[in-house]
């Protein structure tokens, strides 16, 4: 096996990082970007508890006329992509 060596800008680059993750202000403001699409959902289902990073919408209670074989998430996944250039990805069942 291989030694991997970083230079000292990528170190860097990773320790600015791991700074900026931790730090409180920040966390505060993910949390509070994420919950901010609980107070206004104008009627599309998601699904909670929320977690920190992301809003995950109930992609089979919002398009309940398509199967799920046809794969409802990843329809509105590409239909997100299609009308607003939003990347959203299909997870859960």
């Amino acid at each position: 096996m291989s030694q991997a060596r970083l230079g000292r800008r990528d170190l860097e680059a990773i320790a600015q990082g791991l700074r900026e993750a931790v730090d409180h202000d920040y966390l505060r403001y993910r949390v509070r970007s994420v919950e901010y699409p609980r107070r206004g959902c104008g009627g599309v289902p998601i699904v909670v508890p929320f977690g920190g990073h992301a809003v995950f919408i109930d992609a089979k209670a919002l398009l309940p006329h398509i199967s799920p074989l046809a794969y409802p998430g990843q329809a509105l996944a590409c239909a997100l992509y299609l009308e607003g250039g939003s990347a959203a990805a299909r997870s859960g069942r």
